[in-house]
């Protein structure tokens, strides 16, 4: 994945706030 790809969810994740969420997206990025 490419560092912009990366830098959009991790802004995602700060927008919603969810410590969960981004335990959640940190398995779909190992999964990709």
């Amino acid at each position: 994945m490419n560092k912009k790809d990366i830098l959009s969810i991790i802004k995602i994740l700060a927008s919603e706030r969810a410590p969960s969420g981004i335990e959640r997206a940190r398995g779909e990025l190992f999964k990709k």
